[in-house]
């Protein structure tokens, strides 16, 4: 969509570092989140919400899963983050998401988690070319420091790519 023009601005996460060039990027390590609803059968499959099947998160999840022998099971799909949080709140289910996403929500990082260790995520705000270039970057600059706060984003220029986000706790 961004190459063809359809789209001007992408918030993305990715498992690998992507070939398009991102006007901010960094490094945030997947984790397990949950609620104190969460209920998880140490032998059963593992109840799964995610945005849905092209999401990085859930790739990251199912993966980590199989590579244990771990079953998983689709509770609840959804594109809003809402709806999302509401659903691992009532105890449906666990999901996978960017350390730093997690302060944004009423959820909790499941630190010792029953579960494989997660890796790395790639996180990046994309523009298109062309169109009105100093615009996008000032709202990417704001995006970007909405999701990651301690980050000082200096607005009209290309922001270098970012540090990786680790374990601080504070997240965005």
């Amino acid at each position: 969509g961004l190459r063809q023009g359809d789209i001007d601005l992408a918030v993305a996460i990715a498992n690998s570092k992507p070939s398009i060039e991102a006007q901010h990027l960094w490094v945030d390590q997947a984790v397990w989140v949950r609620s104190d609803a969460t209920q998880l059968d140490p032998t059963g499959a593992v109840p799964l919400v995610s945005f849905g099947e092209d999401c990085s998160c859930r790739y990251t999840a199912v993966n980590a899963l199989h590579r244990i022998g771990r079953e998983c099971d689709f509770v609840f799909t959804s594109r809003s983050i809402a709806s999302l949080e509401a659903a691992v709140l009532a105890g449906l289910g666990i999901m996978v998401l960017p350390r730093s996403r997690v302060a944004q929500t009423s959820l909790s990082i499941w630190e010792d988690a029953p579960l494989p260790e997660l890796p790395e995520l790639y996180c990046g705000i994309y523009l298109r070319q062309g169109g009105n270039r100093a615009v996008l970057e000032e709202l990417a600059d704001d995006i970007a420091a909405v999701l990651r706060p301690q980050l000082q984003v200096k607005h009209g220029g290309v922001a270098p790519e970012l540090a990786p986000a680790r374990a601080t706790g504070s997240g965005h």
